[in-house]
Formats: structure tokens, sequence, C-alpha cells
């Protein structure tokens, strides 16, 4: 455990959160934590630790009253059960997700590959044009005695691609259906709308762990 909360320090440093208070919200809350000689960030770290148990707390009775206090406001009481909160509570988030990314790039290369095949030109990252016949090891020796060597592999290539791309398919259609399956009595959103909550806050948490605002709108 010890060594866990070491590697959770070093990862410590500012982040930037946005909230909507009234002027008003703002003088209570500054004179609040400057009472107690801490400033807002301060105190809001602190609750933050007692309501998740985090790297660091205040105690086991701190953290008891401030998931008491969560349950008991309208969003503890009352959440609905989307597919995120789902795979959250479930442990399913990071696998549903590389999935989903590793489908997207992987589609991606497929459809390259084909390009290739199909013109028997390549384009590097730089935007060079290449063919089979430029393609050498480290030194400089051809890998490819012929153009049909080259196309049997790059066509091995994109049939393991496509395996691998039903194997995640196959990952988020478990999921999928374990979740539906626990919501059965209750209008379920479609696929698409669900993973858009996924992909959305994923999208969110990636630009708070990277030092962006949390909260700020992603216009990129």
């Amino acid at each position: 455990m010890a060594g866990q909360q070491q590697e959770e320090i070093e990862t410590i440093r500012s982040r930037t959160i946005e909230v909507k208070l009234s002027d008003a919200d703002v003088k209570r809350i500054s004179e609040k934590a400057a009472a107690h000689g801490l400033t807002v960030g301060e105190l809001i770290e602190n609750f933050i630790g007692d309501l998740v148990c985090g790297t660091y707390s205040n105690g086991s009775d701190e953290r008891m009253y401030a998931e008491q206090w969560f349950e008991r406001c309208w969003f503890g009481m009352f959440p609905d059960l989307t597919f995120l909160r789902y795979l959250i509570e479930w442990g399913g988030l990071d696998e549903v997700i590389g999935a989903w990314e590793n489908i997207k790039s992987t589609e991606e290369n497929i459809q390259t590959s084909e390009e290739s095949l199909a013109s028997g030109v390549m384009k590097g990252r730089g935007g060079e044009t290449y063919t089979w016949k430029d393609i050498t090891n480290g030194e400089g020796t051809p890998i490819y005695s012929s153009k049909e060597e080259w196309e049997q592999e790059e066509r091995t290539v994109i049939s393991d691609w496509r395996e691998e791309v039903e194997a995640d398919k196959q990952t988020l259609s478990e999921y999928w259906n374990e979740y539906t399956e626990q919501k059965k009595e209750y209008k379920n959103g479609t696929f698409e709308e669900e993973m858009k909550k996924v992909l959305d806050y994923w999208r969110e948490y990636q630009s708070f762990l990277e030092g962006k605002s949390l909260g700020e709108n992603d216009n990129g």
C-alpha cells in the first residue's frame, strides 16, 4: 500500500477545474477556507481526498461522511445506469476504450494497406511514395524478391488485422450485452448513443490528465 501511495504522490501536480459559482459563493468559500488557514484549492483537495479515499485523506470518519454526503445528493441517490457507469463500476472501462481505439486504428491500417495493394504504391509518414522494390532491411538489402511476395505478405497482415478487429468487436459486444441484460427492465439508449457518452468522458478525462482545464470546451 505504501508503495502504491508513493507512486501516486509522484504524480501530484497542479490541476485546473472550472466551477460555476456566484460572487457570493466565491466570497463564502474563500472566507471559510481562509478562516481555517487554507486556500480554496487546499480545501477542495482535502474534500476530494476524503470522497474518493484518495492519495491523502483526513481519516476513516471523514471518508465515511464524505461518502454519505455524496449518496444523499440527488446525483448519488438516483443515478441512471448508463453504459459508462456500468463500465466504471464493473472495471471494464479501460478494456472497452482499448478495444474501441484499436478497432478504429486497425481499420485505418487495413484501408491504407488495401489501397497500397490496389495501386502498388505506398506512402510514408512524410508523404513520400515508394513501392515494394524500395523496402530494404537495415543493410540496404531488398526484403522482397518479387511484387507477388510483397502482396502475399500484405494480404496476410490484413487478414491478421481483420481477426484483431473481430476480437475487439466481440469484446465490445460482450460488455454491451451484459449491460443491456442488467438494464432490460428500463429503456436503453442505442450502442452508439451510450458509446458517445463513454468517449466524451474519456476525452475529458485525458484532457484533464494532461493539464487542461476540466470543464473547458474542446473545440479541436
